[in-house]
């Protein structure tokens, strides 16, 4: 109880004290406060190496203690996430992660707890960035179809951000997600989906999981490799 109160007092006085600033010295406290909150990097001064954060490592079954599939990987300056778990984009604002800096998302499968976290993920990185295209999102070809589902589901609140926020802080023509559907690799064989100028290169190959309805639900494994 005492905790409460102390709470509920330190509210008041916050309250009183923002009603006692004046309004142009409060608007420019809040927007430092949020300008501080985005560009905040824990990955910044990491060297020039493979990094990786575990965001989420749940399973289908709920568990207050673990959220779902996320993976983070910092090659260099580039930030990949892989899986788009349940909590998983809160997670890594949590740990420090500019989201915004967000380059792709790559699924290895779509089963819904590697995905059911990947609107959050794309609405989170554009707010954070301004970026004006949409979070590309590479995985098997069934991605085009994961894609086009939470970009109808999300249109509405796009179209509200744009609104609330203004152009100039959220392009609408980057809200959303841009399937980057890559053919799966022969059994055995593995393929290069992406390659950057610096080196980053990832790659997919198969991962057998028995018994699967068909031949594109199985699992391809993303793996990234500096060359």
């Amino acid at each position: 109880m005492r905790r409460i109160a102390l709470a509920m007092i330190a509210r008041l006085l916050a309250s009183r004290l923002a009603s006692l600033l004046p309004e142009r010295m409060t608007k420019r406290v809040v927007e430092r406060a949020v300008m501080v909150a985005m560009t905040r990097d824990a990955l910044g001064d990491l060297p020039d190496s493979l990094h990786l954060l575990l965001c989420g490592a749940g399973s289908p079954l709920a568990d207050i203690r673990r959220s779902g599939p996320c993976v983070a990987i910092q090659a260099g300056r580039h930030l990949y996430v892989f899986d788009a778990g349940t909590n998983g984009a809160r997670n890594l604002t949590r740990f420090g992660v500019n989201i915004g800096r967000v380059e792709a998302v790559f699924l290895t499968h779509v089963h819904s707890d590697h995905i059911d976290g990947l609107g959050e993920l794309g609405i989170l990185r554009w707010v954070n960035s301004g970026a004006e295209h949409p979070l590309p999102v590479h995985g098997p070809p069934v991605v085009s179809e994961v894609t086009d589902g939470f970009n109808r589901a999300y249109a509405g609140d796009i179209g509200y951000r744009v609104a609330h926020h203004g152009p100039d802080f959220t392009p609408a023509s980057g809200g959303g997600l841009d399937p980057v559907p890559f053919p799966l690799p022969r059994e055995g064989e593995s393929q290069t989906i992406i390659e950057t100028d610096d080196g980053v290169r990832v790659r997919a190959f198969w991962s057998r999981t028995n018994p699967l309805p068909r031949p594109w639900a199985i699992e391809s494994i993303i793996a990234t490799a500096r060359s």
